[in-house]
């Protein structure tokens, strides 16, 4: 199917699929350009239907060794201690608190799994390795180019996968925001239930080797049945936007903090989303400290300065008292 596509890194991605008779090129106006309809098509059949992405250019890395759990814990945003078979959507946040890498952790086996987007892989990975501990046992290897990255979206998805899968992929047995290493279509697969156009599905990361007869198998043999649409990434933008997904560099940055940028990390953390900037008993008074995972809602330092000089009249109204952070949660030392 003739389609349009978007160099990244070096990295050919689909932009969108033009049907038969339909010249797939894009014209760029400030209407709506041609493609518009053929977008719409694909962005309804991922929400009726199911559709499948080609998400190959995402980076990916291995973060491996005895220490990477502890390292992981200090450098992330949110709790890095769960199960094998997690799946962690977390940030890592610079000395003021803004969102400095926005990424995806699997956990799996004795490793970390680490997925983020296509142009901050060099970015994500230099601010990981600066801020590891002298002497850390951790090591970062970037395997791109080893997993293919095929996500199947949409109410159908289920049904499309189960007859190719051999796991169970129900609801009890799969829920939301776990992985597991299983086999579909006689390959082994990564399958991620995670989300990033609000409908269900999975994210199945395959080896390089195996893509072509998994994505065959998914399209043609099972997904015909239940109209199963290639869709490109003009469609995620539409279907991500519309569920208010954030993209880093897009809608958040380092000028961000999660709960400026409305991260969903906040929503633990109702009770406390009101209170003042925490600081380090240990630092000078008004030193700013970059967010740890029990307090994400960071302000930024311009209003966190606001804050503290109105601090005494929002106590006299009956307004939260400052939380400060004991000398071992204070992470003013880590890296922008």
């Amino acid at each position: 199917m003739p389609q349009t596509v978007l160099m990244a890194f070096c990295w050919e991605r689909p932009n969108w699929f033009a049907p038969k008779g339909v010249d797939p090129v894009d014209d760029y106006s400030f209407d709506h350009p041609k493609c518009a309809a053929q977008v719409a098509r694909e962005h309804e059949a991922v929400r009726t239907r199911a559709g499948i992405f080609d998400q190959s250019s995402f980076a990916k890395f291995k973060i491996e060794g005895p220490d990477a759990e502890r390292e992981l814990q200090r450098i992330c945003s949110n709790d890095m201690s769960r199960p094998v078979g997690s799946v962690v959507y977390t940030q890592m946040l610079n000395r003021r608190g803004g969102i400095e890498a926005d990424v995806t952790f699997c956990r799996v086996k004795d490793r970390y799994y680490m997925v983020t987007g296509t142009g901050y892989g060099l970015h994500d990975s230099t601010h990981l390795r600066r801020n590891l501990s002298p002497g850390a046992r951790v090591t970062v290897s970037e395997v791109t180019s080893a997993y293919s990255c095929l996500p199947v979206m949409g109410p159908a998805s289920r049904q499309i996968l189960q007859p190719l899968a051999e796991a169970d992929l129900s609801n009890s047995a799969f829920p939301f925001a776990t992985c597991r290493e299983i086999f579909i279509a006689g390959a082994p697969v990564l399958a991620v239930r995670v989300i990033f156009v609000g409908e269900l599905g999975w994210e199945l990361h395959v080896p390089s080797e195996y893509t072509l007869k998994v994505y065959e198998e998914i399209q043609r043999r099972i997904g015909a049945q239940f109209g199963l649409a290639a869709a490109g990434y003009r469609a995620i933008d539409s279907l991500r936007l519309e569920k208010a997904y954030r993209v880093w560099s897009a809608d958040i940055g380092p000028d961000f903090t999660p709960y400026e940028g409305g991260s969903r990390l906040c929503g633990p953390y109702r009770q406390e989303r009101r209170l003042h900037r925490p600081r380090c008993v240990g630092c000078r008074p008004g030193k700013v400290v970059a967010a740890t995972a029990r307090y994400p809602q960071h302000r930024s330092h311009r209003r966190a300065a606001r804050t503290r000089n109105d601090l005494p009249g929002r106590q006299a109204r009956g307004g939260p008292k400052p939380v400060e952070l004991a000398p071992e949660q204070c992470r003013h030392g880590v890296e922008d």
